[in-house]
């Protein structure tokens, strides 16, 4: 598993972001999501995919319940954890 799968045909991704923790809660993160994601089909990809820590379950949850699964799984040389990488069809 590694993260050659961001090299499949489709496949295009997003790196990190953050709400602010006064701002959480609020349905901004999601806002952010659903742009995201419309703007990755509106430029042709069928997929969108992102990677975080094996241990982030609160992050794999949220995304798991808008529909990313878990497809693949890599170690970042930069880190001390393994990366699962999930994706969603477009």
């Amino acid at each position: 598993m590694s993260a050659d799968y961001y090299r499949n045909p489709g496949v295009y991704l997003f790196g990190q972001f953050a709400i602010s923790p006064i701002h959480q809660g609020k349905g901004w993160g999601s806002k952010v999501m659903d742009f995201v994601e419309a703007r990755a089909r509106e430029i042709g990809g069928s997929e969108l995919a992102l990677d975080t820590s094996e241990h982030a379950a609160r992050l794999i949850s949220m995304y798991e319940k808008r529909g990313y699964e878990i497809v693949s799984a890599t170690q970042w040389p930069t880190v001390n954890y393994r990366s699962l990488i999930l994706s969603k069809k477009l």
